[in-house]
């Protein structure tokens, strides 16, 4: 274990957390613009149901494109923030063994 290998796990977790923050912007951008498009639909009255089962249909069938697009990016944020868990978890696992290695000299 070198300083090499403390650096490298810093940036791994650094990084991760950029990528994981740009995909949950993304995702809530995603949200918005579905949530957005369905309420104009509802108020202009395109978007029409006897109950809101029958909105939620309509809106998805208007919408299709939207609710996929914004699924991806949920699944995207998801995947990146298992990625910083596991950068996060490689980082406290290295922590704890220069730790064991900094008792083991004393």
């Amino acid at each position: 274990m070198n300083i090499e290998e403390v650096n490298q796990a810093y940036s791994k977790v650094s990084e991760a957390t950029k990528l994981a923050q740009e995909a949950g912007i993304e995702s809530v951008k995603a949200k918005r613009t579905v949530e957005r498009s369905v309420m104009l639909a509802i108020a202009s009255g395109e978007i029409i149901g006897k109950n809101t089962t029958a909105r939620e249909a309509e809106a998805f069938r208007m919408f299709e494109k939207g609710y996929e697009a914004k699924d991806t990016l949920e699944e995207d944020y998801k995947s990146k923030t298992l990625e910083l868990s596991l950068a996060q978890l490689e980082l406290s696992c290295l922590r704890d063994c220069i730790r064991v290695m900094e008792l083991t000299k004393e």
